[in-house]
């Protein structure tokens, strides 16, 4: 990042952790997907970083919005979304880090 002296040009290693995240999320739906015979092909996931300089400057929110073609039945999407926050990624972020998880089904 340019507020840190550099070009801009390339993620910066928080941009990379928020974007682990998200992919750690979906490996554990990928996961689900083959114990309850149901593919996830063609989800997507987009990602946000907030930053935040108080106390210190350090990521103060992720915001991941997870869309799928799928319309599966409620209690598959359960499944699905208890999976990808059992994710090892999810359970290392610091509890001040806000956490906001969108699934949209059926896009």
């Amino acid at each position: 990042p340019k507020e840190i002296m550099g070009k801009g040009e390339e993620f910066s290693p928080t941009d990379l952790l928020a974007i682990s995240l998200a992919s750690c999320m979906m490996t554990y739906m990928g996961m689900t997907s083959s114990k309850v015979g149901v593919d996830i092909e063609g989800m997507t996931a987009e990602v946000e970083k907030e930053m935040t300089a108080v106390p210190t400057r350090r990521i103060g929110k992720i915001i991941v919005r997870f869309r799928s073609p799928l319309s599966p039945p409620e209690p598959i999407r359960e499944k699905f979304e208890k999976a990808a926050f059992q994710c090892v990624v999810h359970h290392s972020l610091h509890p001040d880090i806000q956490l906001e998880v969108d699934f949209v089904w059926g896009i």
